[in-house]
């Protein structure tokens, strides 16, 4: 309950609000959206929950206080009001600046049992500004992102609310035969790992006649963005081992091997040849040496030797392919794009493609294109590797996704190292789309895993390390072999060494480095926002701006190879919180609002910005600038890239294994 001196602060403040109010509107609605998110944010901070969202803080206070549905109907309205523009809001600013006084009144008085004051209660609307309605249940979704509440296991339900049901409960239905059963290990993580509330989205909803939904899967913590790379790999694996070599990876220092560096070459290959169908291998194959210079200062004369021979042989047979099967597969290089990278929340996962061919009013000829340089091993029944063929599963997903599923690419692998029959097609297969995103779900345990170590000072350290990291031994896992048997013994010759000493600094550093990628992730609502790579699509354009967090209404310039020059308009944002050398993410301003979520996203560094022009430098160099020239105006935002926390899991491996 809210103590009865501080809820007599906020019954003071929010009179003195409207004693007090400001001229302008706008303004008014302002004191009261700050003093409601103050009140949300002081009654559920003792809870040592991490809020993405205000929408996840106001279910969990719901649920915590069991506020009534009219209520909670009215809180989500007024906080729905505040995050649109005024063009889209529902009612007019006087209405909804009443309806926020109520709001800020009533919920004082119900979590903390002290009646309104007659004084306040005088200056008050009669009644709420807004007829209540109650939500139907006669529509089905596609996607449906809800907050869990809490288990009722013995009907296999969970109760959940979200934005469509403003502030009402619903049961969610699982443990479905041919439907969700696959997703029952998600059901456990999220009842053993992740307790409530946990922000879930649900896939292809149904409605019973008794209201309850009834989804065919179920995405854990959908913000946190999974490379779909991380996921595939991991297809390889014995199914038991998945989740535990997710832990291993982050520890496991990163290798140099011809191996590795011929996949580089083979894709700096396929971008040159993209670009320019006719170039010959004398041109392309010296600027590699620039490209990856302390990989080659690794090798030894021979294997350089070895090297060129195996890359002159990639060369020649993705110069075939790219002159031959990509052109019979309609993919013509003018209409790709070279490693275009997507966002999907719906599905919780990232990715960036090798090519993507798409033209605007052709989408049926769509087609995505993988470049493998290694060998074909224990294939499929379509020919290709089951590691690579869930990656063209998951790409498939995410463009559908971005493009509101009004695109069904025609996936393909391209395997370099095969001169005949080297392009593969990728048939989609839904059932092992869907065990895919339980997979994924078992890599978003290991985060909060990783994340809830040294976060309490009830448990000693040294037991923490243990619990989670003493799993990562060879005796649990029988059967492995290979690089995985060398990593998984690296790692348990490196743990047993340690002291308790040593294993409470590891344990306790490994929590923090998981909270501070947490937060860089999603991040954590209150009143001083930590906004991380999700308040791109969580949140509102009036609020990057105030942040100084967007950079809006750019216009093209140019694109030479992969320097973009964007120039400023009067719609531009005068301040803006972007310096010359830091990561930025593009993306078009579209009309229909989809934003970051509904088209490509270009990432790179900011090599200069004035008060006339932004010069940013791309990861990868684009030679087709059709989509710059479809959208009149561009976005800048920044990035928050995931390659700092790799380096610093794997520093503490470094550490525990130095003398």
């Amino acid at each position: 309950m809210l103590q009865e001196a501080l809820a007599m602060l906020f019954y003071q403040e929010l009179n003195k609000c409207i004693l007090a109010d400001p001229i302008y509107p706008e303004d008014q609605l302002n004191r009261r959206y700050k003093l409601f998110k103050l009140l949300i944010n002081e009654a559920t901070q003792e809870e040592r929950i991490q809020f993405s969202t205000l929408f996840t803080r106001l279910a969990y206070l719901g649920h915590r206080y069991q506020l009534s549905e009219e209520l909670m109907y009215y809180l989500h309205f007024f906080r729905n009001q505040m995050r649109l523009s005024n063009a889209n809001q529902a009612v007019s600013t006087a209405v909804t600046i009443e309806l926020g006084s109520l709001v800020i009144a009533h919920t004082i008085r119900e979590i903390s049992g002290l009646a309104i004051p007659e004084s306040l209660h005088a200056r008050l609307p009669d009644a709420w500004p807004v007829p209540y309605m109650k939500a139907g249940s006669a529509i089905t979704y596609s996607k449906l992102r809800v907050v869990a509440l809490a288990d009722d296991a013995p009907n296999n339900q969970l109760l959940v609310t979200a934005e469509e049901f403003l502030g009402q409960q619903v049961r969610v239905q699982y443990n479905i035969l041919d439907r969700n059963m696959l997703f029952n290990n998600s059901i456990q993580i999220i009842q053993r790992v992740f307790g409530f509330p946990v922000t879930l989205n649900l896939l292809q909803v149904e409605i019973d006649d008794a209201g309850i939904l009834r989804p065919e899967a179920i995405v854990i913590e959908p913000d946190f963005l999974t490379d779909i790379s991380t996921i595939a790999i991991k297809f390889k694996l014995k199914p038991e081992f998945r989740p535990w070599s997710y832990l291993l990876d982050k520890f496991k220092p990163s290798a140099v091997s011809t191996h590795i560096l011929l996949g580089h070459i083979a894709n700096h290959f396929l971008d040159e040849l993209m670009s320019n169908p006719e170039a010959v291998f004398e041109a392309v194959f010296p600027p590699v040496f620039a490209k990856y210079p302390l990989d080659f200062c690794l090798l030894k004369d021979d294997e350089i030797r070895e090297l060129t021979r195996q890359s002159h042989y990639h060369f020649i047979n993705l110069k075939q392919a790219v002159n031959g099967v990509l052109l019979e597969q309609g993919i013509h290089p003018q209409h790709c794009y070279l490693e275009p990278s997507f966002y999907a929340d719906e599905y919780g996962i990232q990715g960036r493609l090798d090519v993507f061919c798409y033209q605007p009013g052709k989408e049926s000829e769509a087609a995505i294109v993988e470049l493998k340089s290694g060998k074909i091993y224990n294939a499929n029944v379509y020919g290709i590797n089951q590691d690579h063929f869930v990656q063209t599963l998951l790409y498939d997903m995410l463009i559908s996704a971005v493009f509101n599923n009004k695109i069904e690419p025609a996936c393909y692998i391209l395997y370099s190292a095969l001169a005949d029959n080297n392009l593969r097609f990728a048939p989609r297969v839904r059932a092992s789309q869907l065990e895919a995103l339980m997979v994924r779900n078992q890599f978003i345990a290991i985060e909060w895993k990783l994340q809830q170590l040294s976060a309490r000072g009830d448990k000693d350290l040294a037991e923490q390390g243990r619990a989670l990291f003493g799993r990562l031994k060879l005796a649990n896992f029988s059967g492995i072999t290979g690089f995985e048997k060398h990593d998984l013994a690296s790692f348990e010759k490196m743990f047993d060494a340690m002291t308790d000493l040593e294993l409470r600094y590891f344990t306790a550093f490994a929590g923090f480095i998981a909270r501070e990628h947490r937060l860089s992730k999603i991040g954590d609502t209150g009143l001083n926002n930590i906004n991380g790579l999700a308040s791109l699509w969580l949140n509102a354009e009036a609020e990057k701006k105030e942040n100084f967090q967007l950079l809006g209404q750019l216009t093209f310039q140019s694109i030479k190879g992969s320097t973009l020059v964007l120039s400023r308009t009067e719609g531009t944002e005068k301040v803006a919180n972007f310096r010359p050398g830091e990561t930025a993410i593009l993306y078009p301003e579209r009309r229909d609002g989809a934003g970051v979520l509904g088209s490509q996203i270009f990432k790179g560094n900011i090599v200069s910005i004035t008060s006339e022009e932004v010069v940013i430098q791309l990861r990868s160099p684009q030679f087709n600038d059709a989509i710059f020239k479809q959208f009149v105006h561009w976005n800048m935002e920044p990035d928050r890239p995931d390659m700092g926390f790799s380096a610093m899991y794997r520093s503490l491996f470094a550490f525990a294994t130095s003398p």
